[in-house]
């Protein structure tokens, strides 16, 4: 999706509609997102089985505080 709007804004900006600023951010957002993508793909089994149904039972947390009080 952003290579494809990264194509719309260069057509623009060669017309002179858009700035040019604007077609090369939308095209380092692409080229960021397909590094993302490439970087996912070495964890797709990891992924996977995270995915997958558990044959064994799952405790349930217990609560944990977020905030960390102070007592002065």
């Amino acid at each position: 999706m952003a290579a494809t709007a990264s194509r719309f804004a260069q057509r623009q900006a060669t017309q002179g509609l858009l700035p040019p600023e604007v077609w090369l951010a939308l095209g380092r957002a692409a080229n960021e997102l397909n590094d993302i993508g490439l970087d996912l793909d070495e964890h797709l089994d990891t992924l996977a089985a995270a995915r997958a149904p558990s044959t064994t039972a799952v405790k349930v947390p217990a609560p944990v505080p977020l905030v960390v009080r102070r007592h002065r």
